[in-house]
């Protein structure tokens, strides 16, 4: 759920309202690894999909909204997530492309990967006809040419306890730089 300030719908602009959101997650290599695949989904769901779920059913807010509003919201849930950004479809995509690609350039393939896998671009769809796409030109010219800062910065107890998850049990933080390890495939034929 969020509130979208300063668009031109006064629906998205002041009202609270939910979507249940998808995102598609680009890749691409130069050659597939020994199992035929560019990106095993199995590692990509379980590096990347925890940091997804994080955002479940929780209410997106804006740093700049009215203390009034934030202090509202966390009052009445557990699951909120303060941002800095307006969460709007665009800077949702480019969030996400910012973390998650943080995160799967960290991943230690070990299948005979292509040394330039990369990801490409992430698309948050909002609604089943409306969506936004970002990539790395995208995050270059927000982060630079707009300086718009792309950050989770605070977050209630049901988004903190999936953090905690994610950074204790599974191994690794969400925007470190240390890589993350993943178990190597038993080579069945030769």
């Amino acid at each position: 759920a969020h509130v979208v300030r300063n668009c031109y719908s006064n629906r998205c602009k002041y009202s609270l309202h939910a979507h249940t959101a998808d995102i598609e997650v680009f890749f691409e290599a130069d050659q597939v690894d020994r199992a035929g695949m560019v990106a095993d989904f199995g590692i990509t769901k379980n590096i990347l999909k925890p940091f997804l779920q994080l955002h479940q059913d929780a209410v997106l807010m804006w740093n700049k909204d009215s203390k009034k509003y934030r202090d509202f919201i966390k009052s009445k849930t557990d699951n909120w997530i303060e941002l800095s950004f307006t969460p709007s479809a665009e800077l949702l995509a480019a969030y996400f492309y910012l973390y998650l690609e943080n995160m799967f350039s960290r991943i230690q393939f070990k299948n005979k990967e292509d040394k330039n896998i990369k990801l490409t671009a992430v698309r948050y769809h909002e609604t089943r006809t409306g969506w936004a796409e970002a990539n790395n030109i995208d995050m270059f010219s927000l982060l630079m040419d707009q300086k718009i800062v792309l950050m989770l910065d605070k977050t209630g107890p049901v988004p903190r306890k999936k953090l905690n998850y994610i950074e204790d049990v599974l191994g690794y933080n969400i925007a470190g730089d240390q890589p993350i390890e993943i178990e190597a495939p038993v080579q069945q034929v030769r």
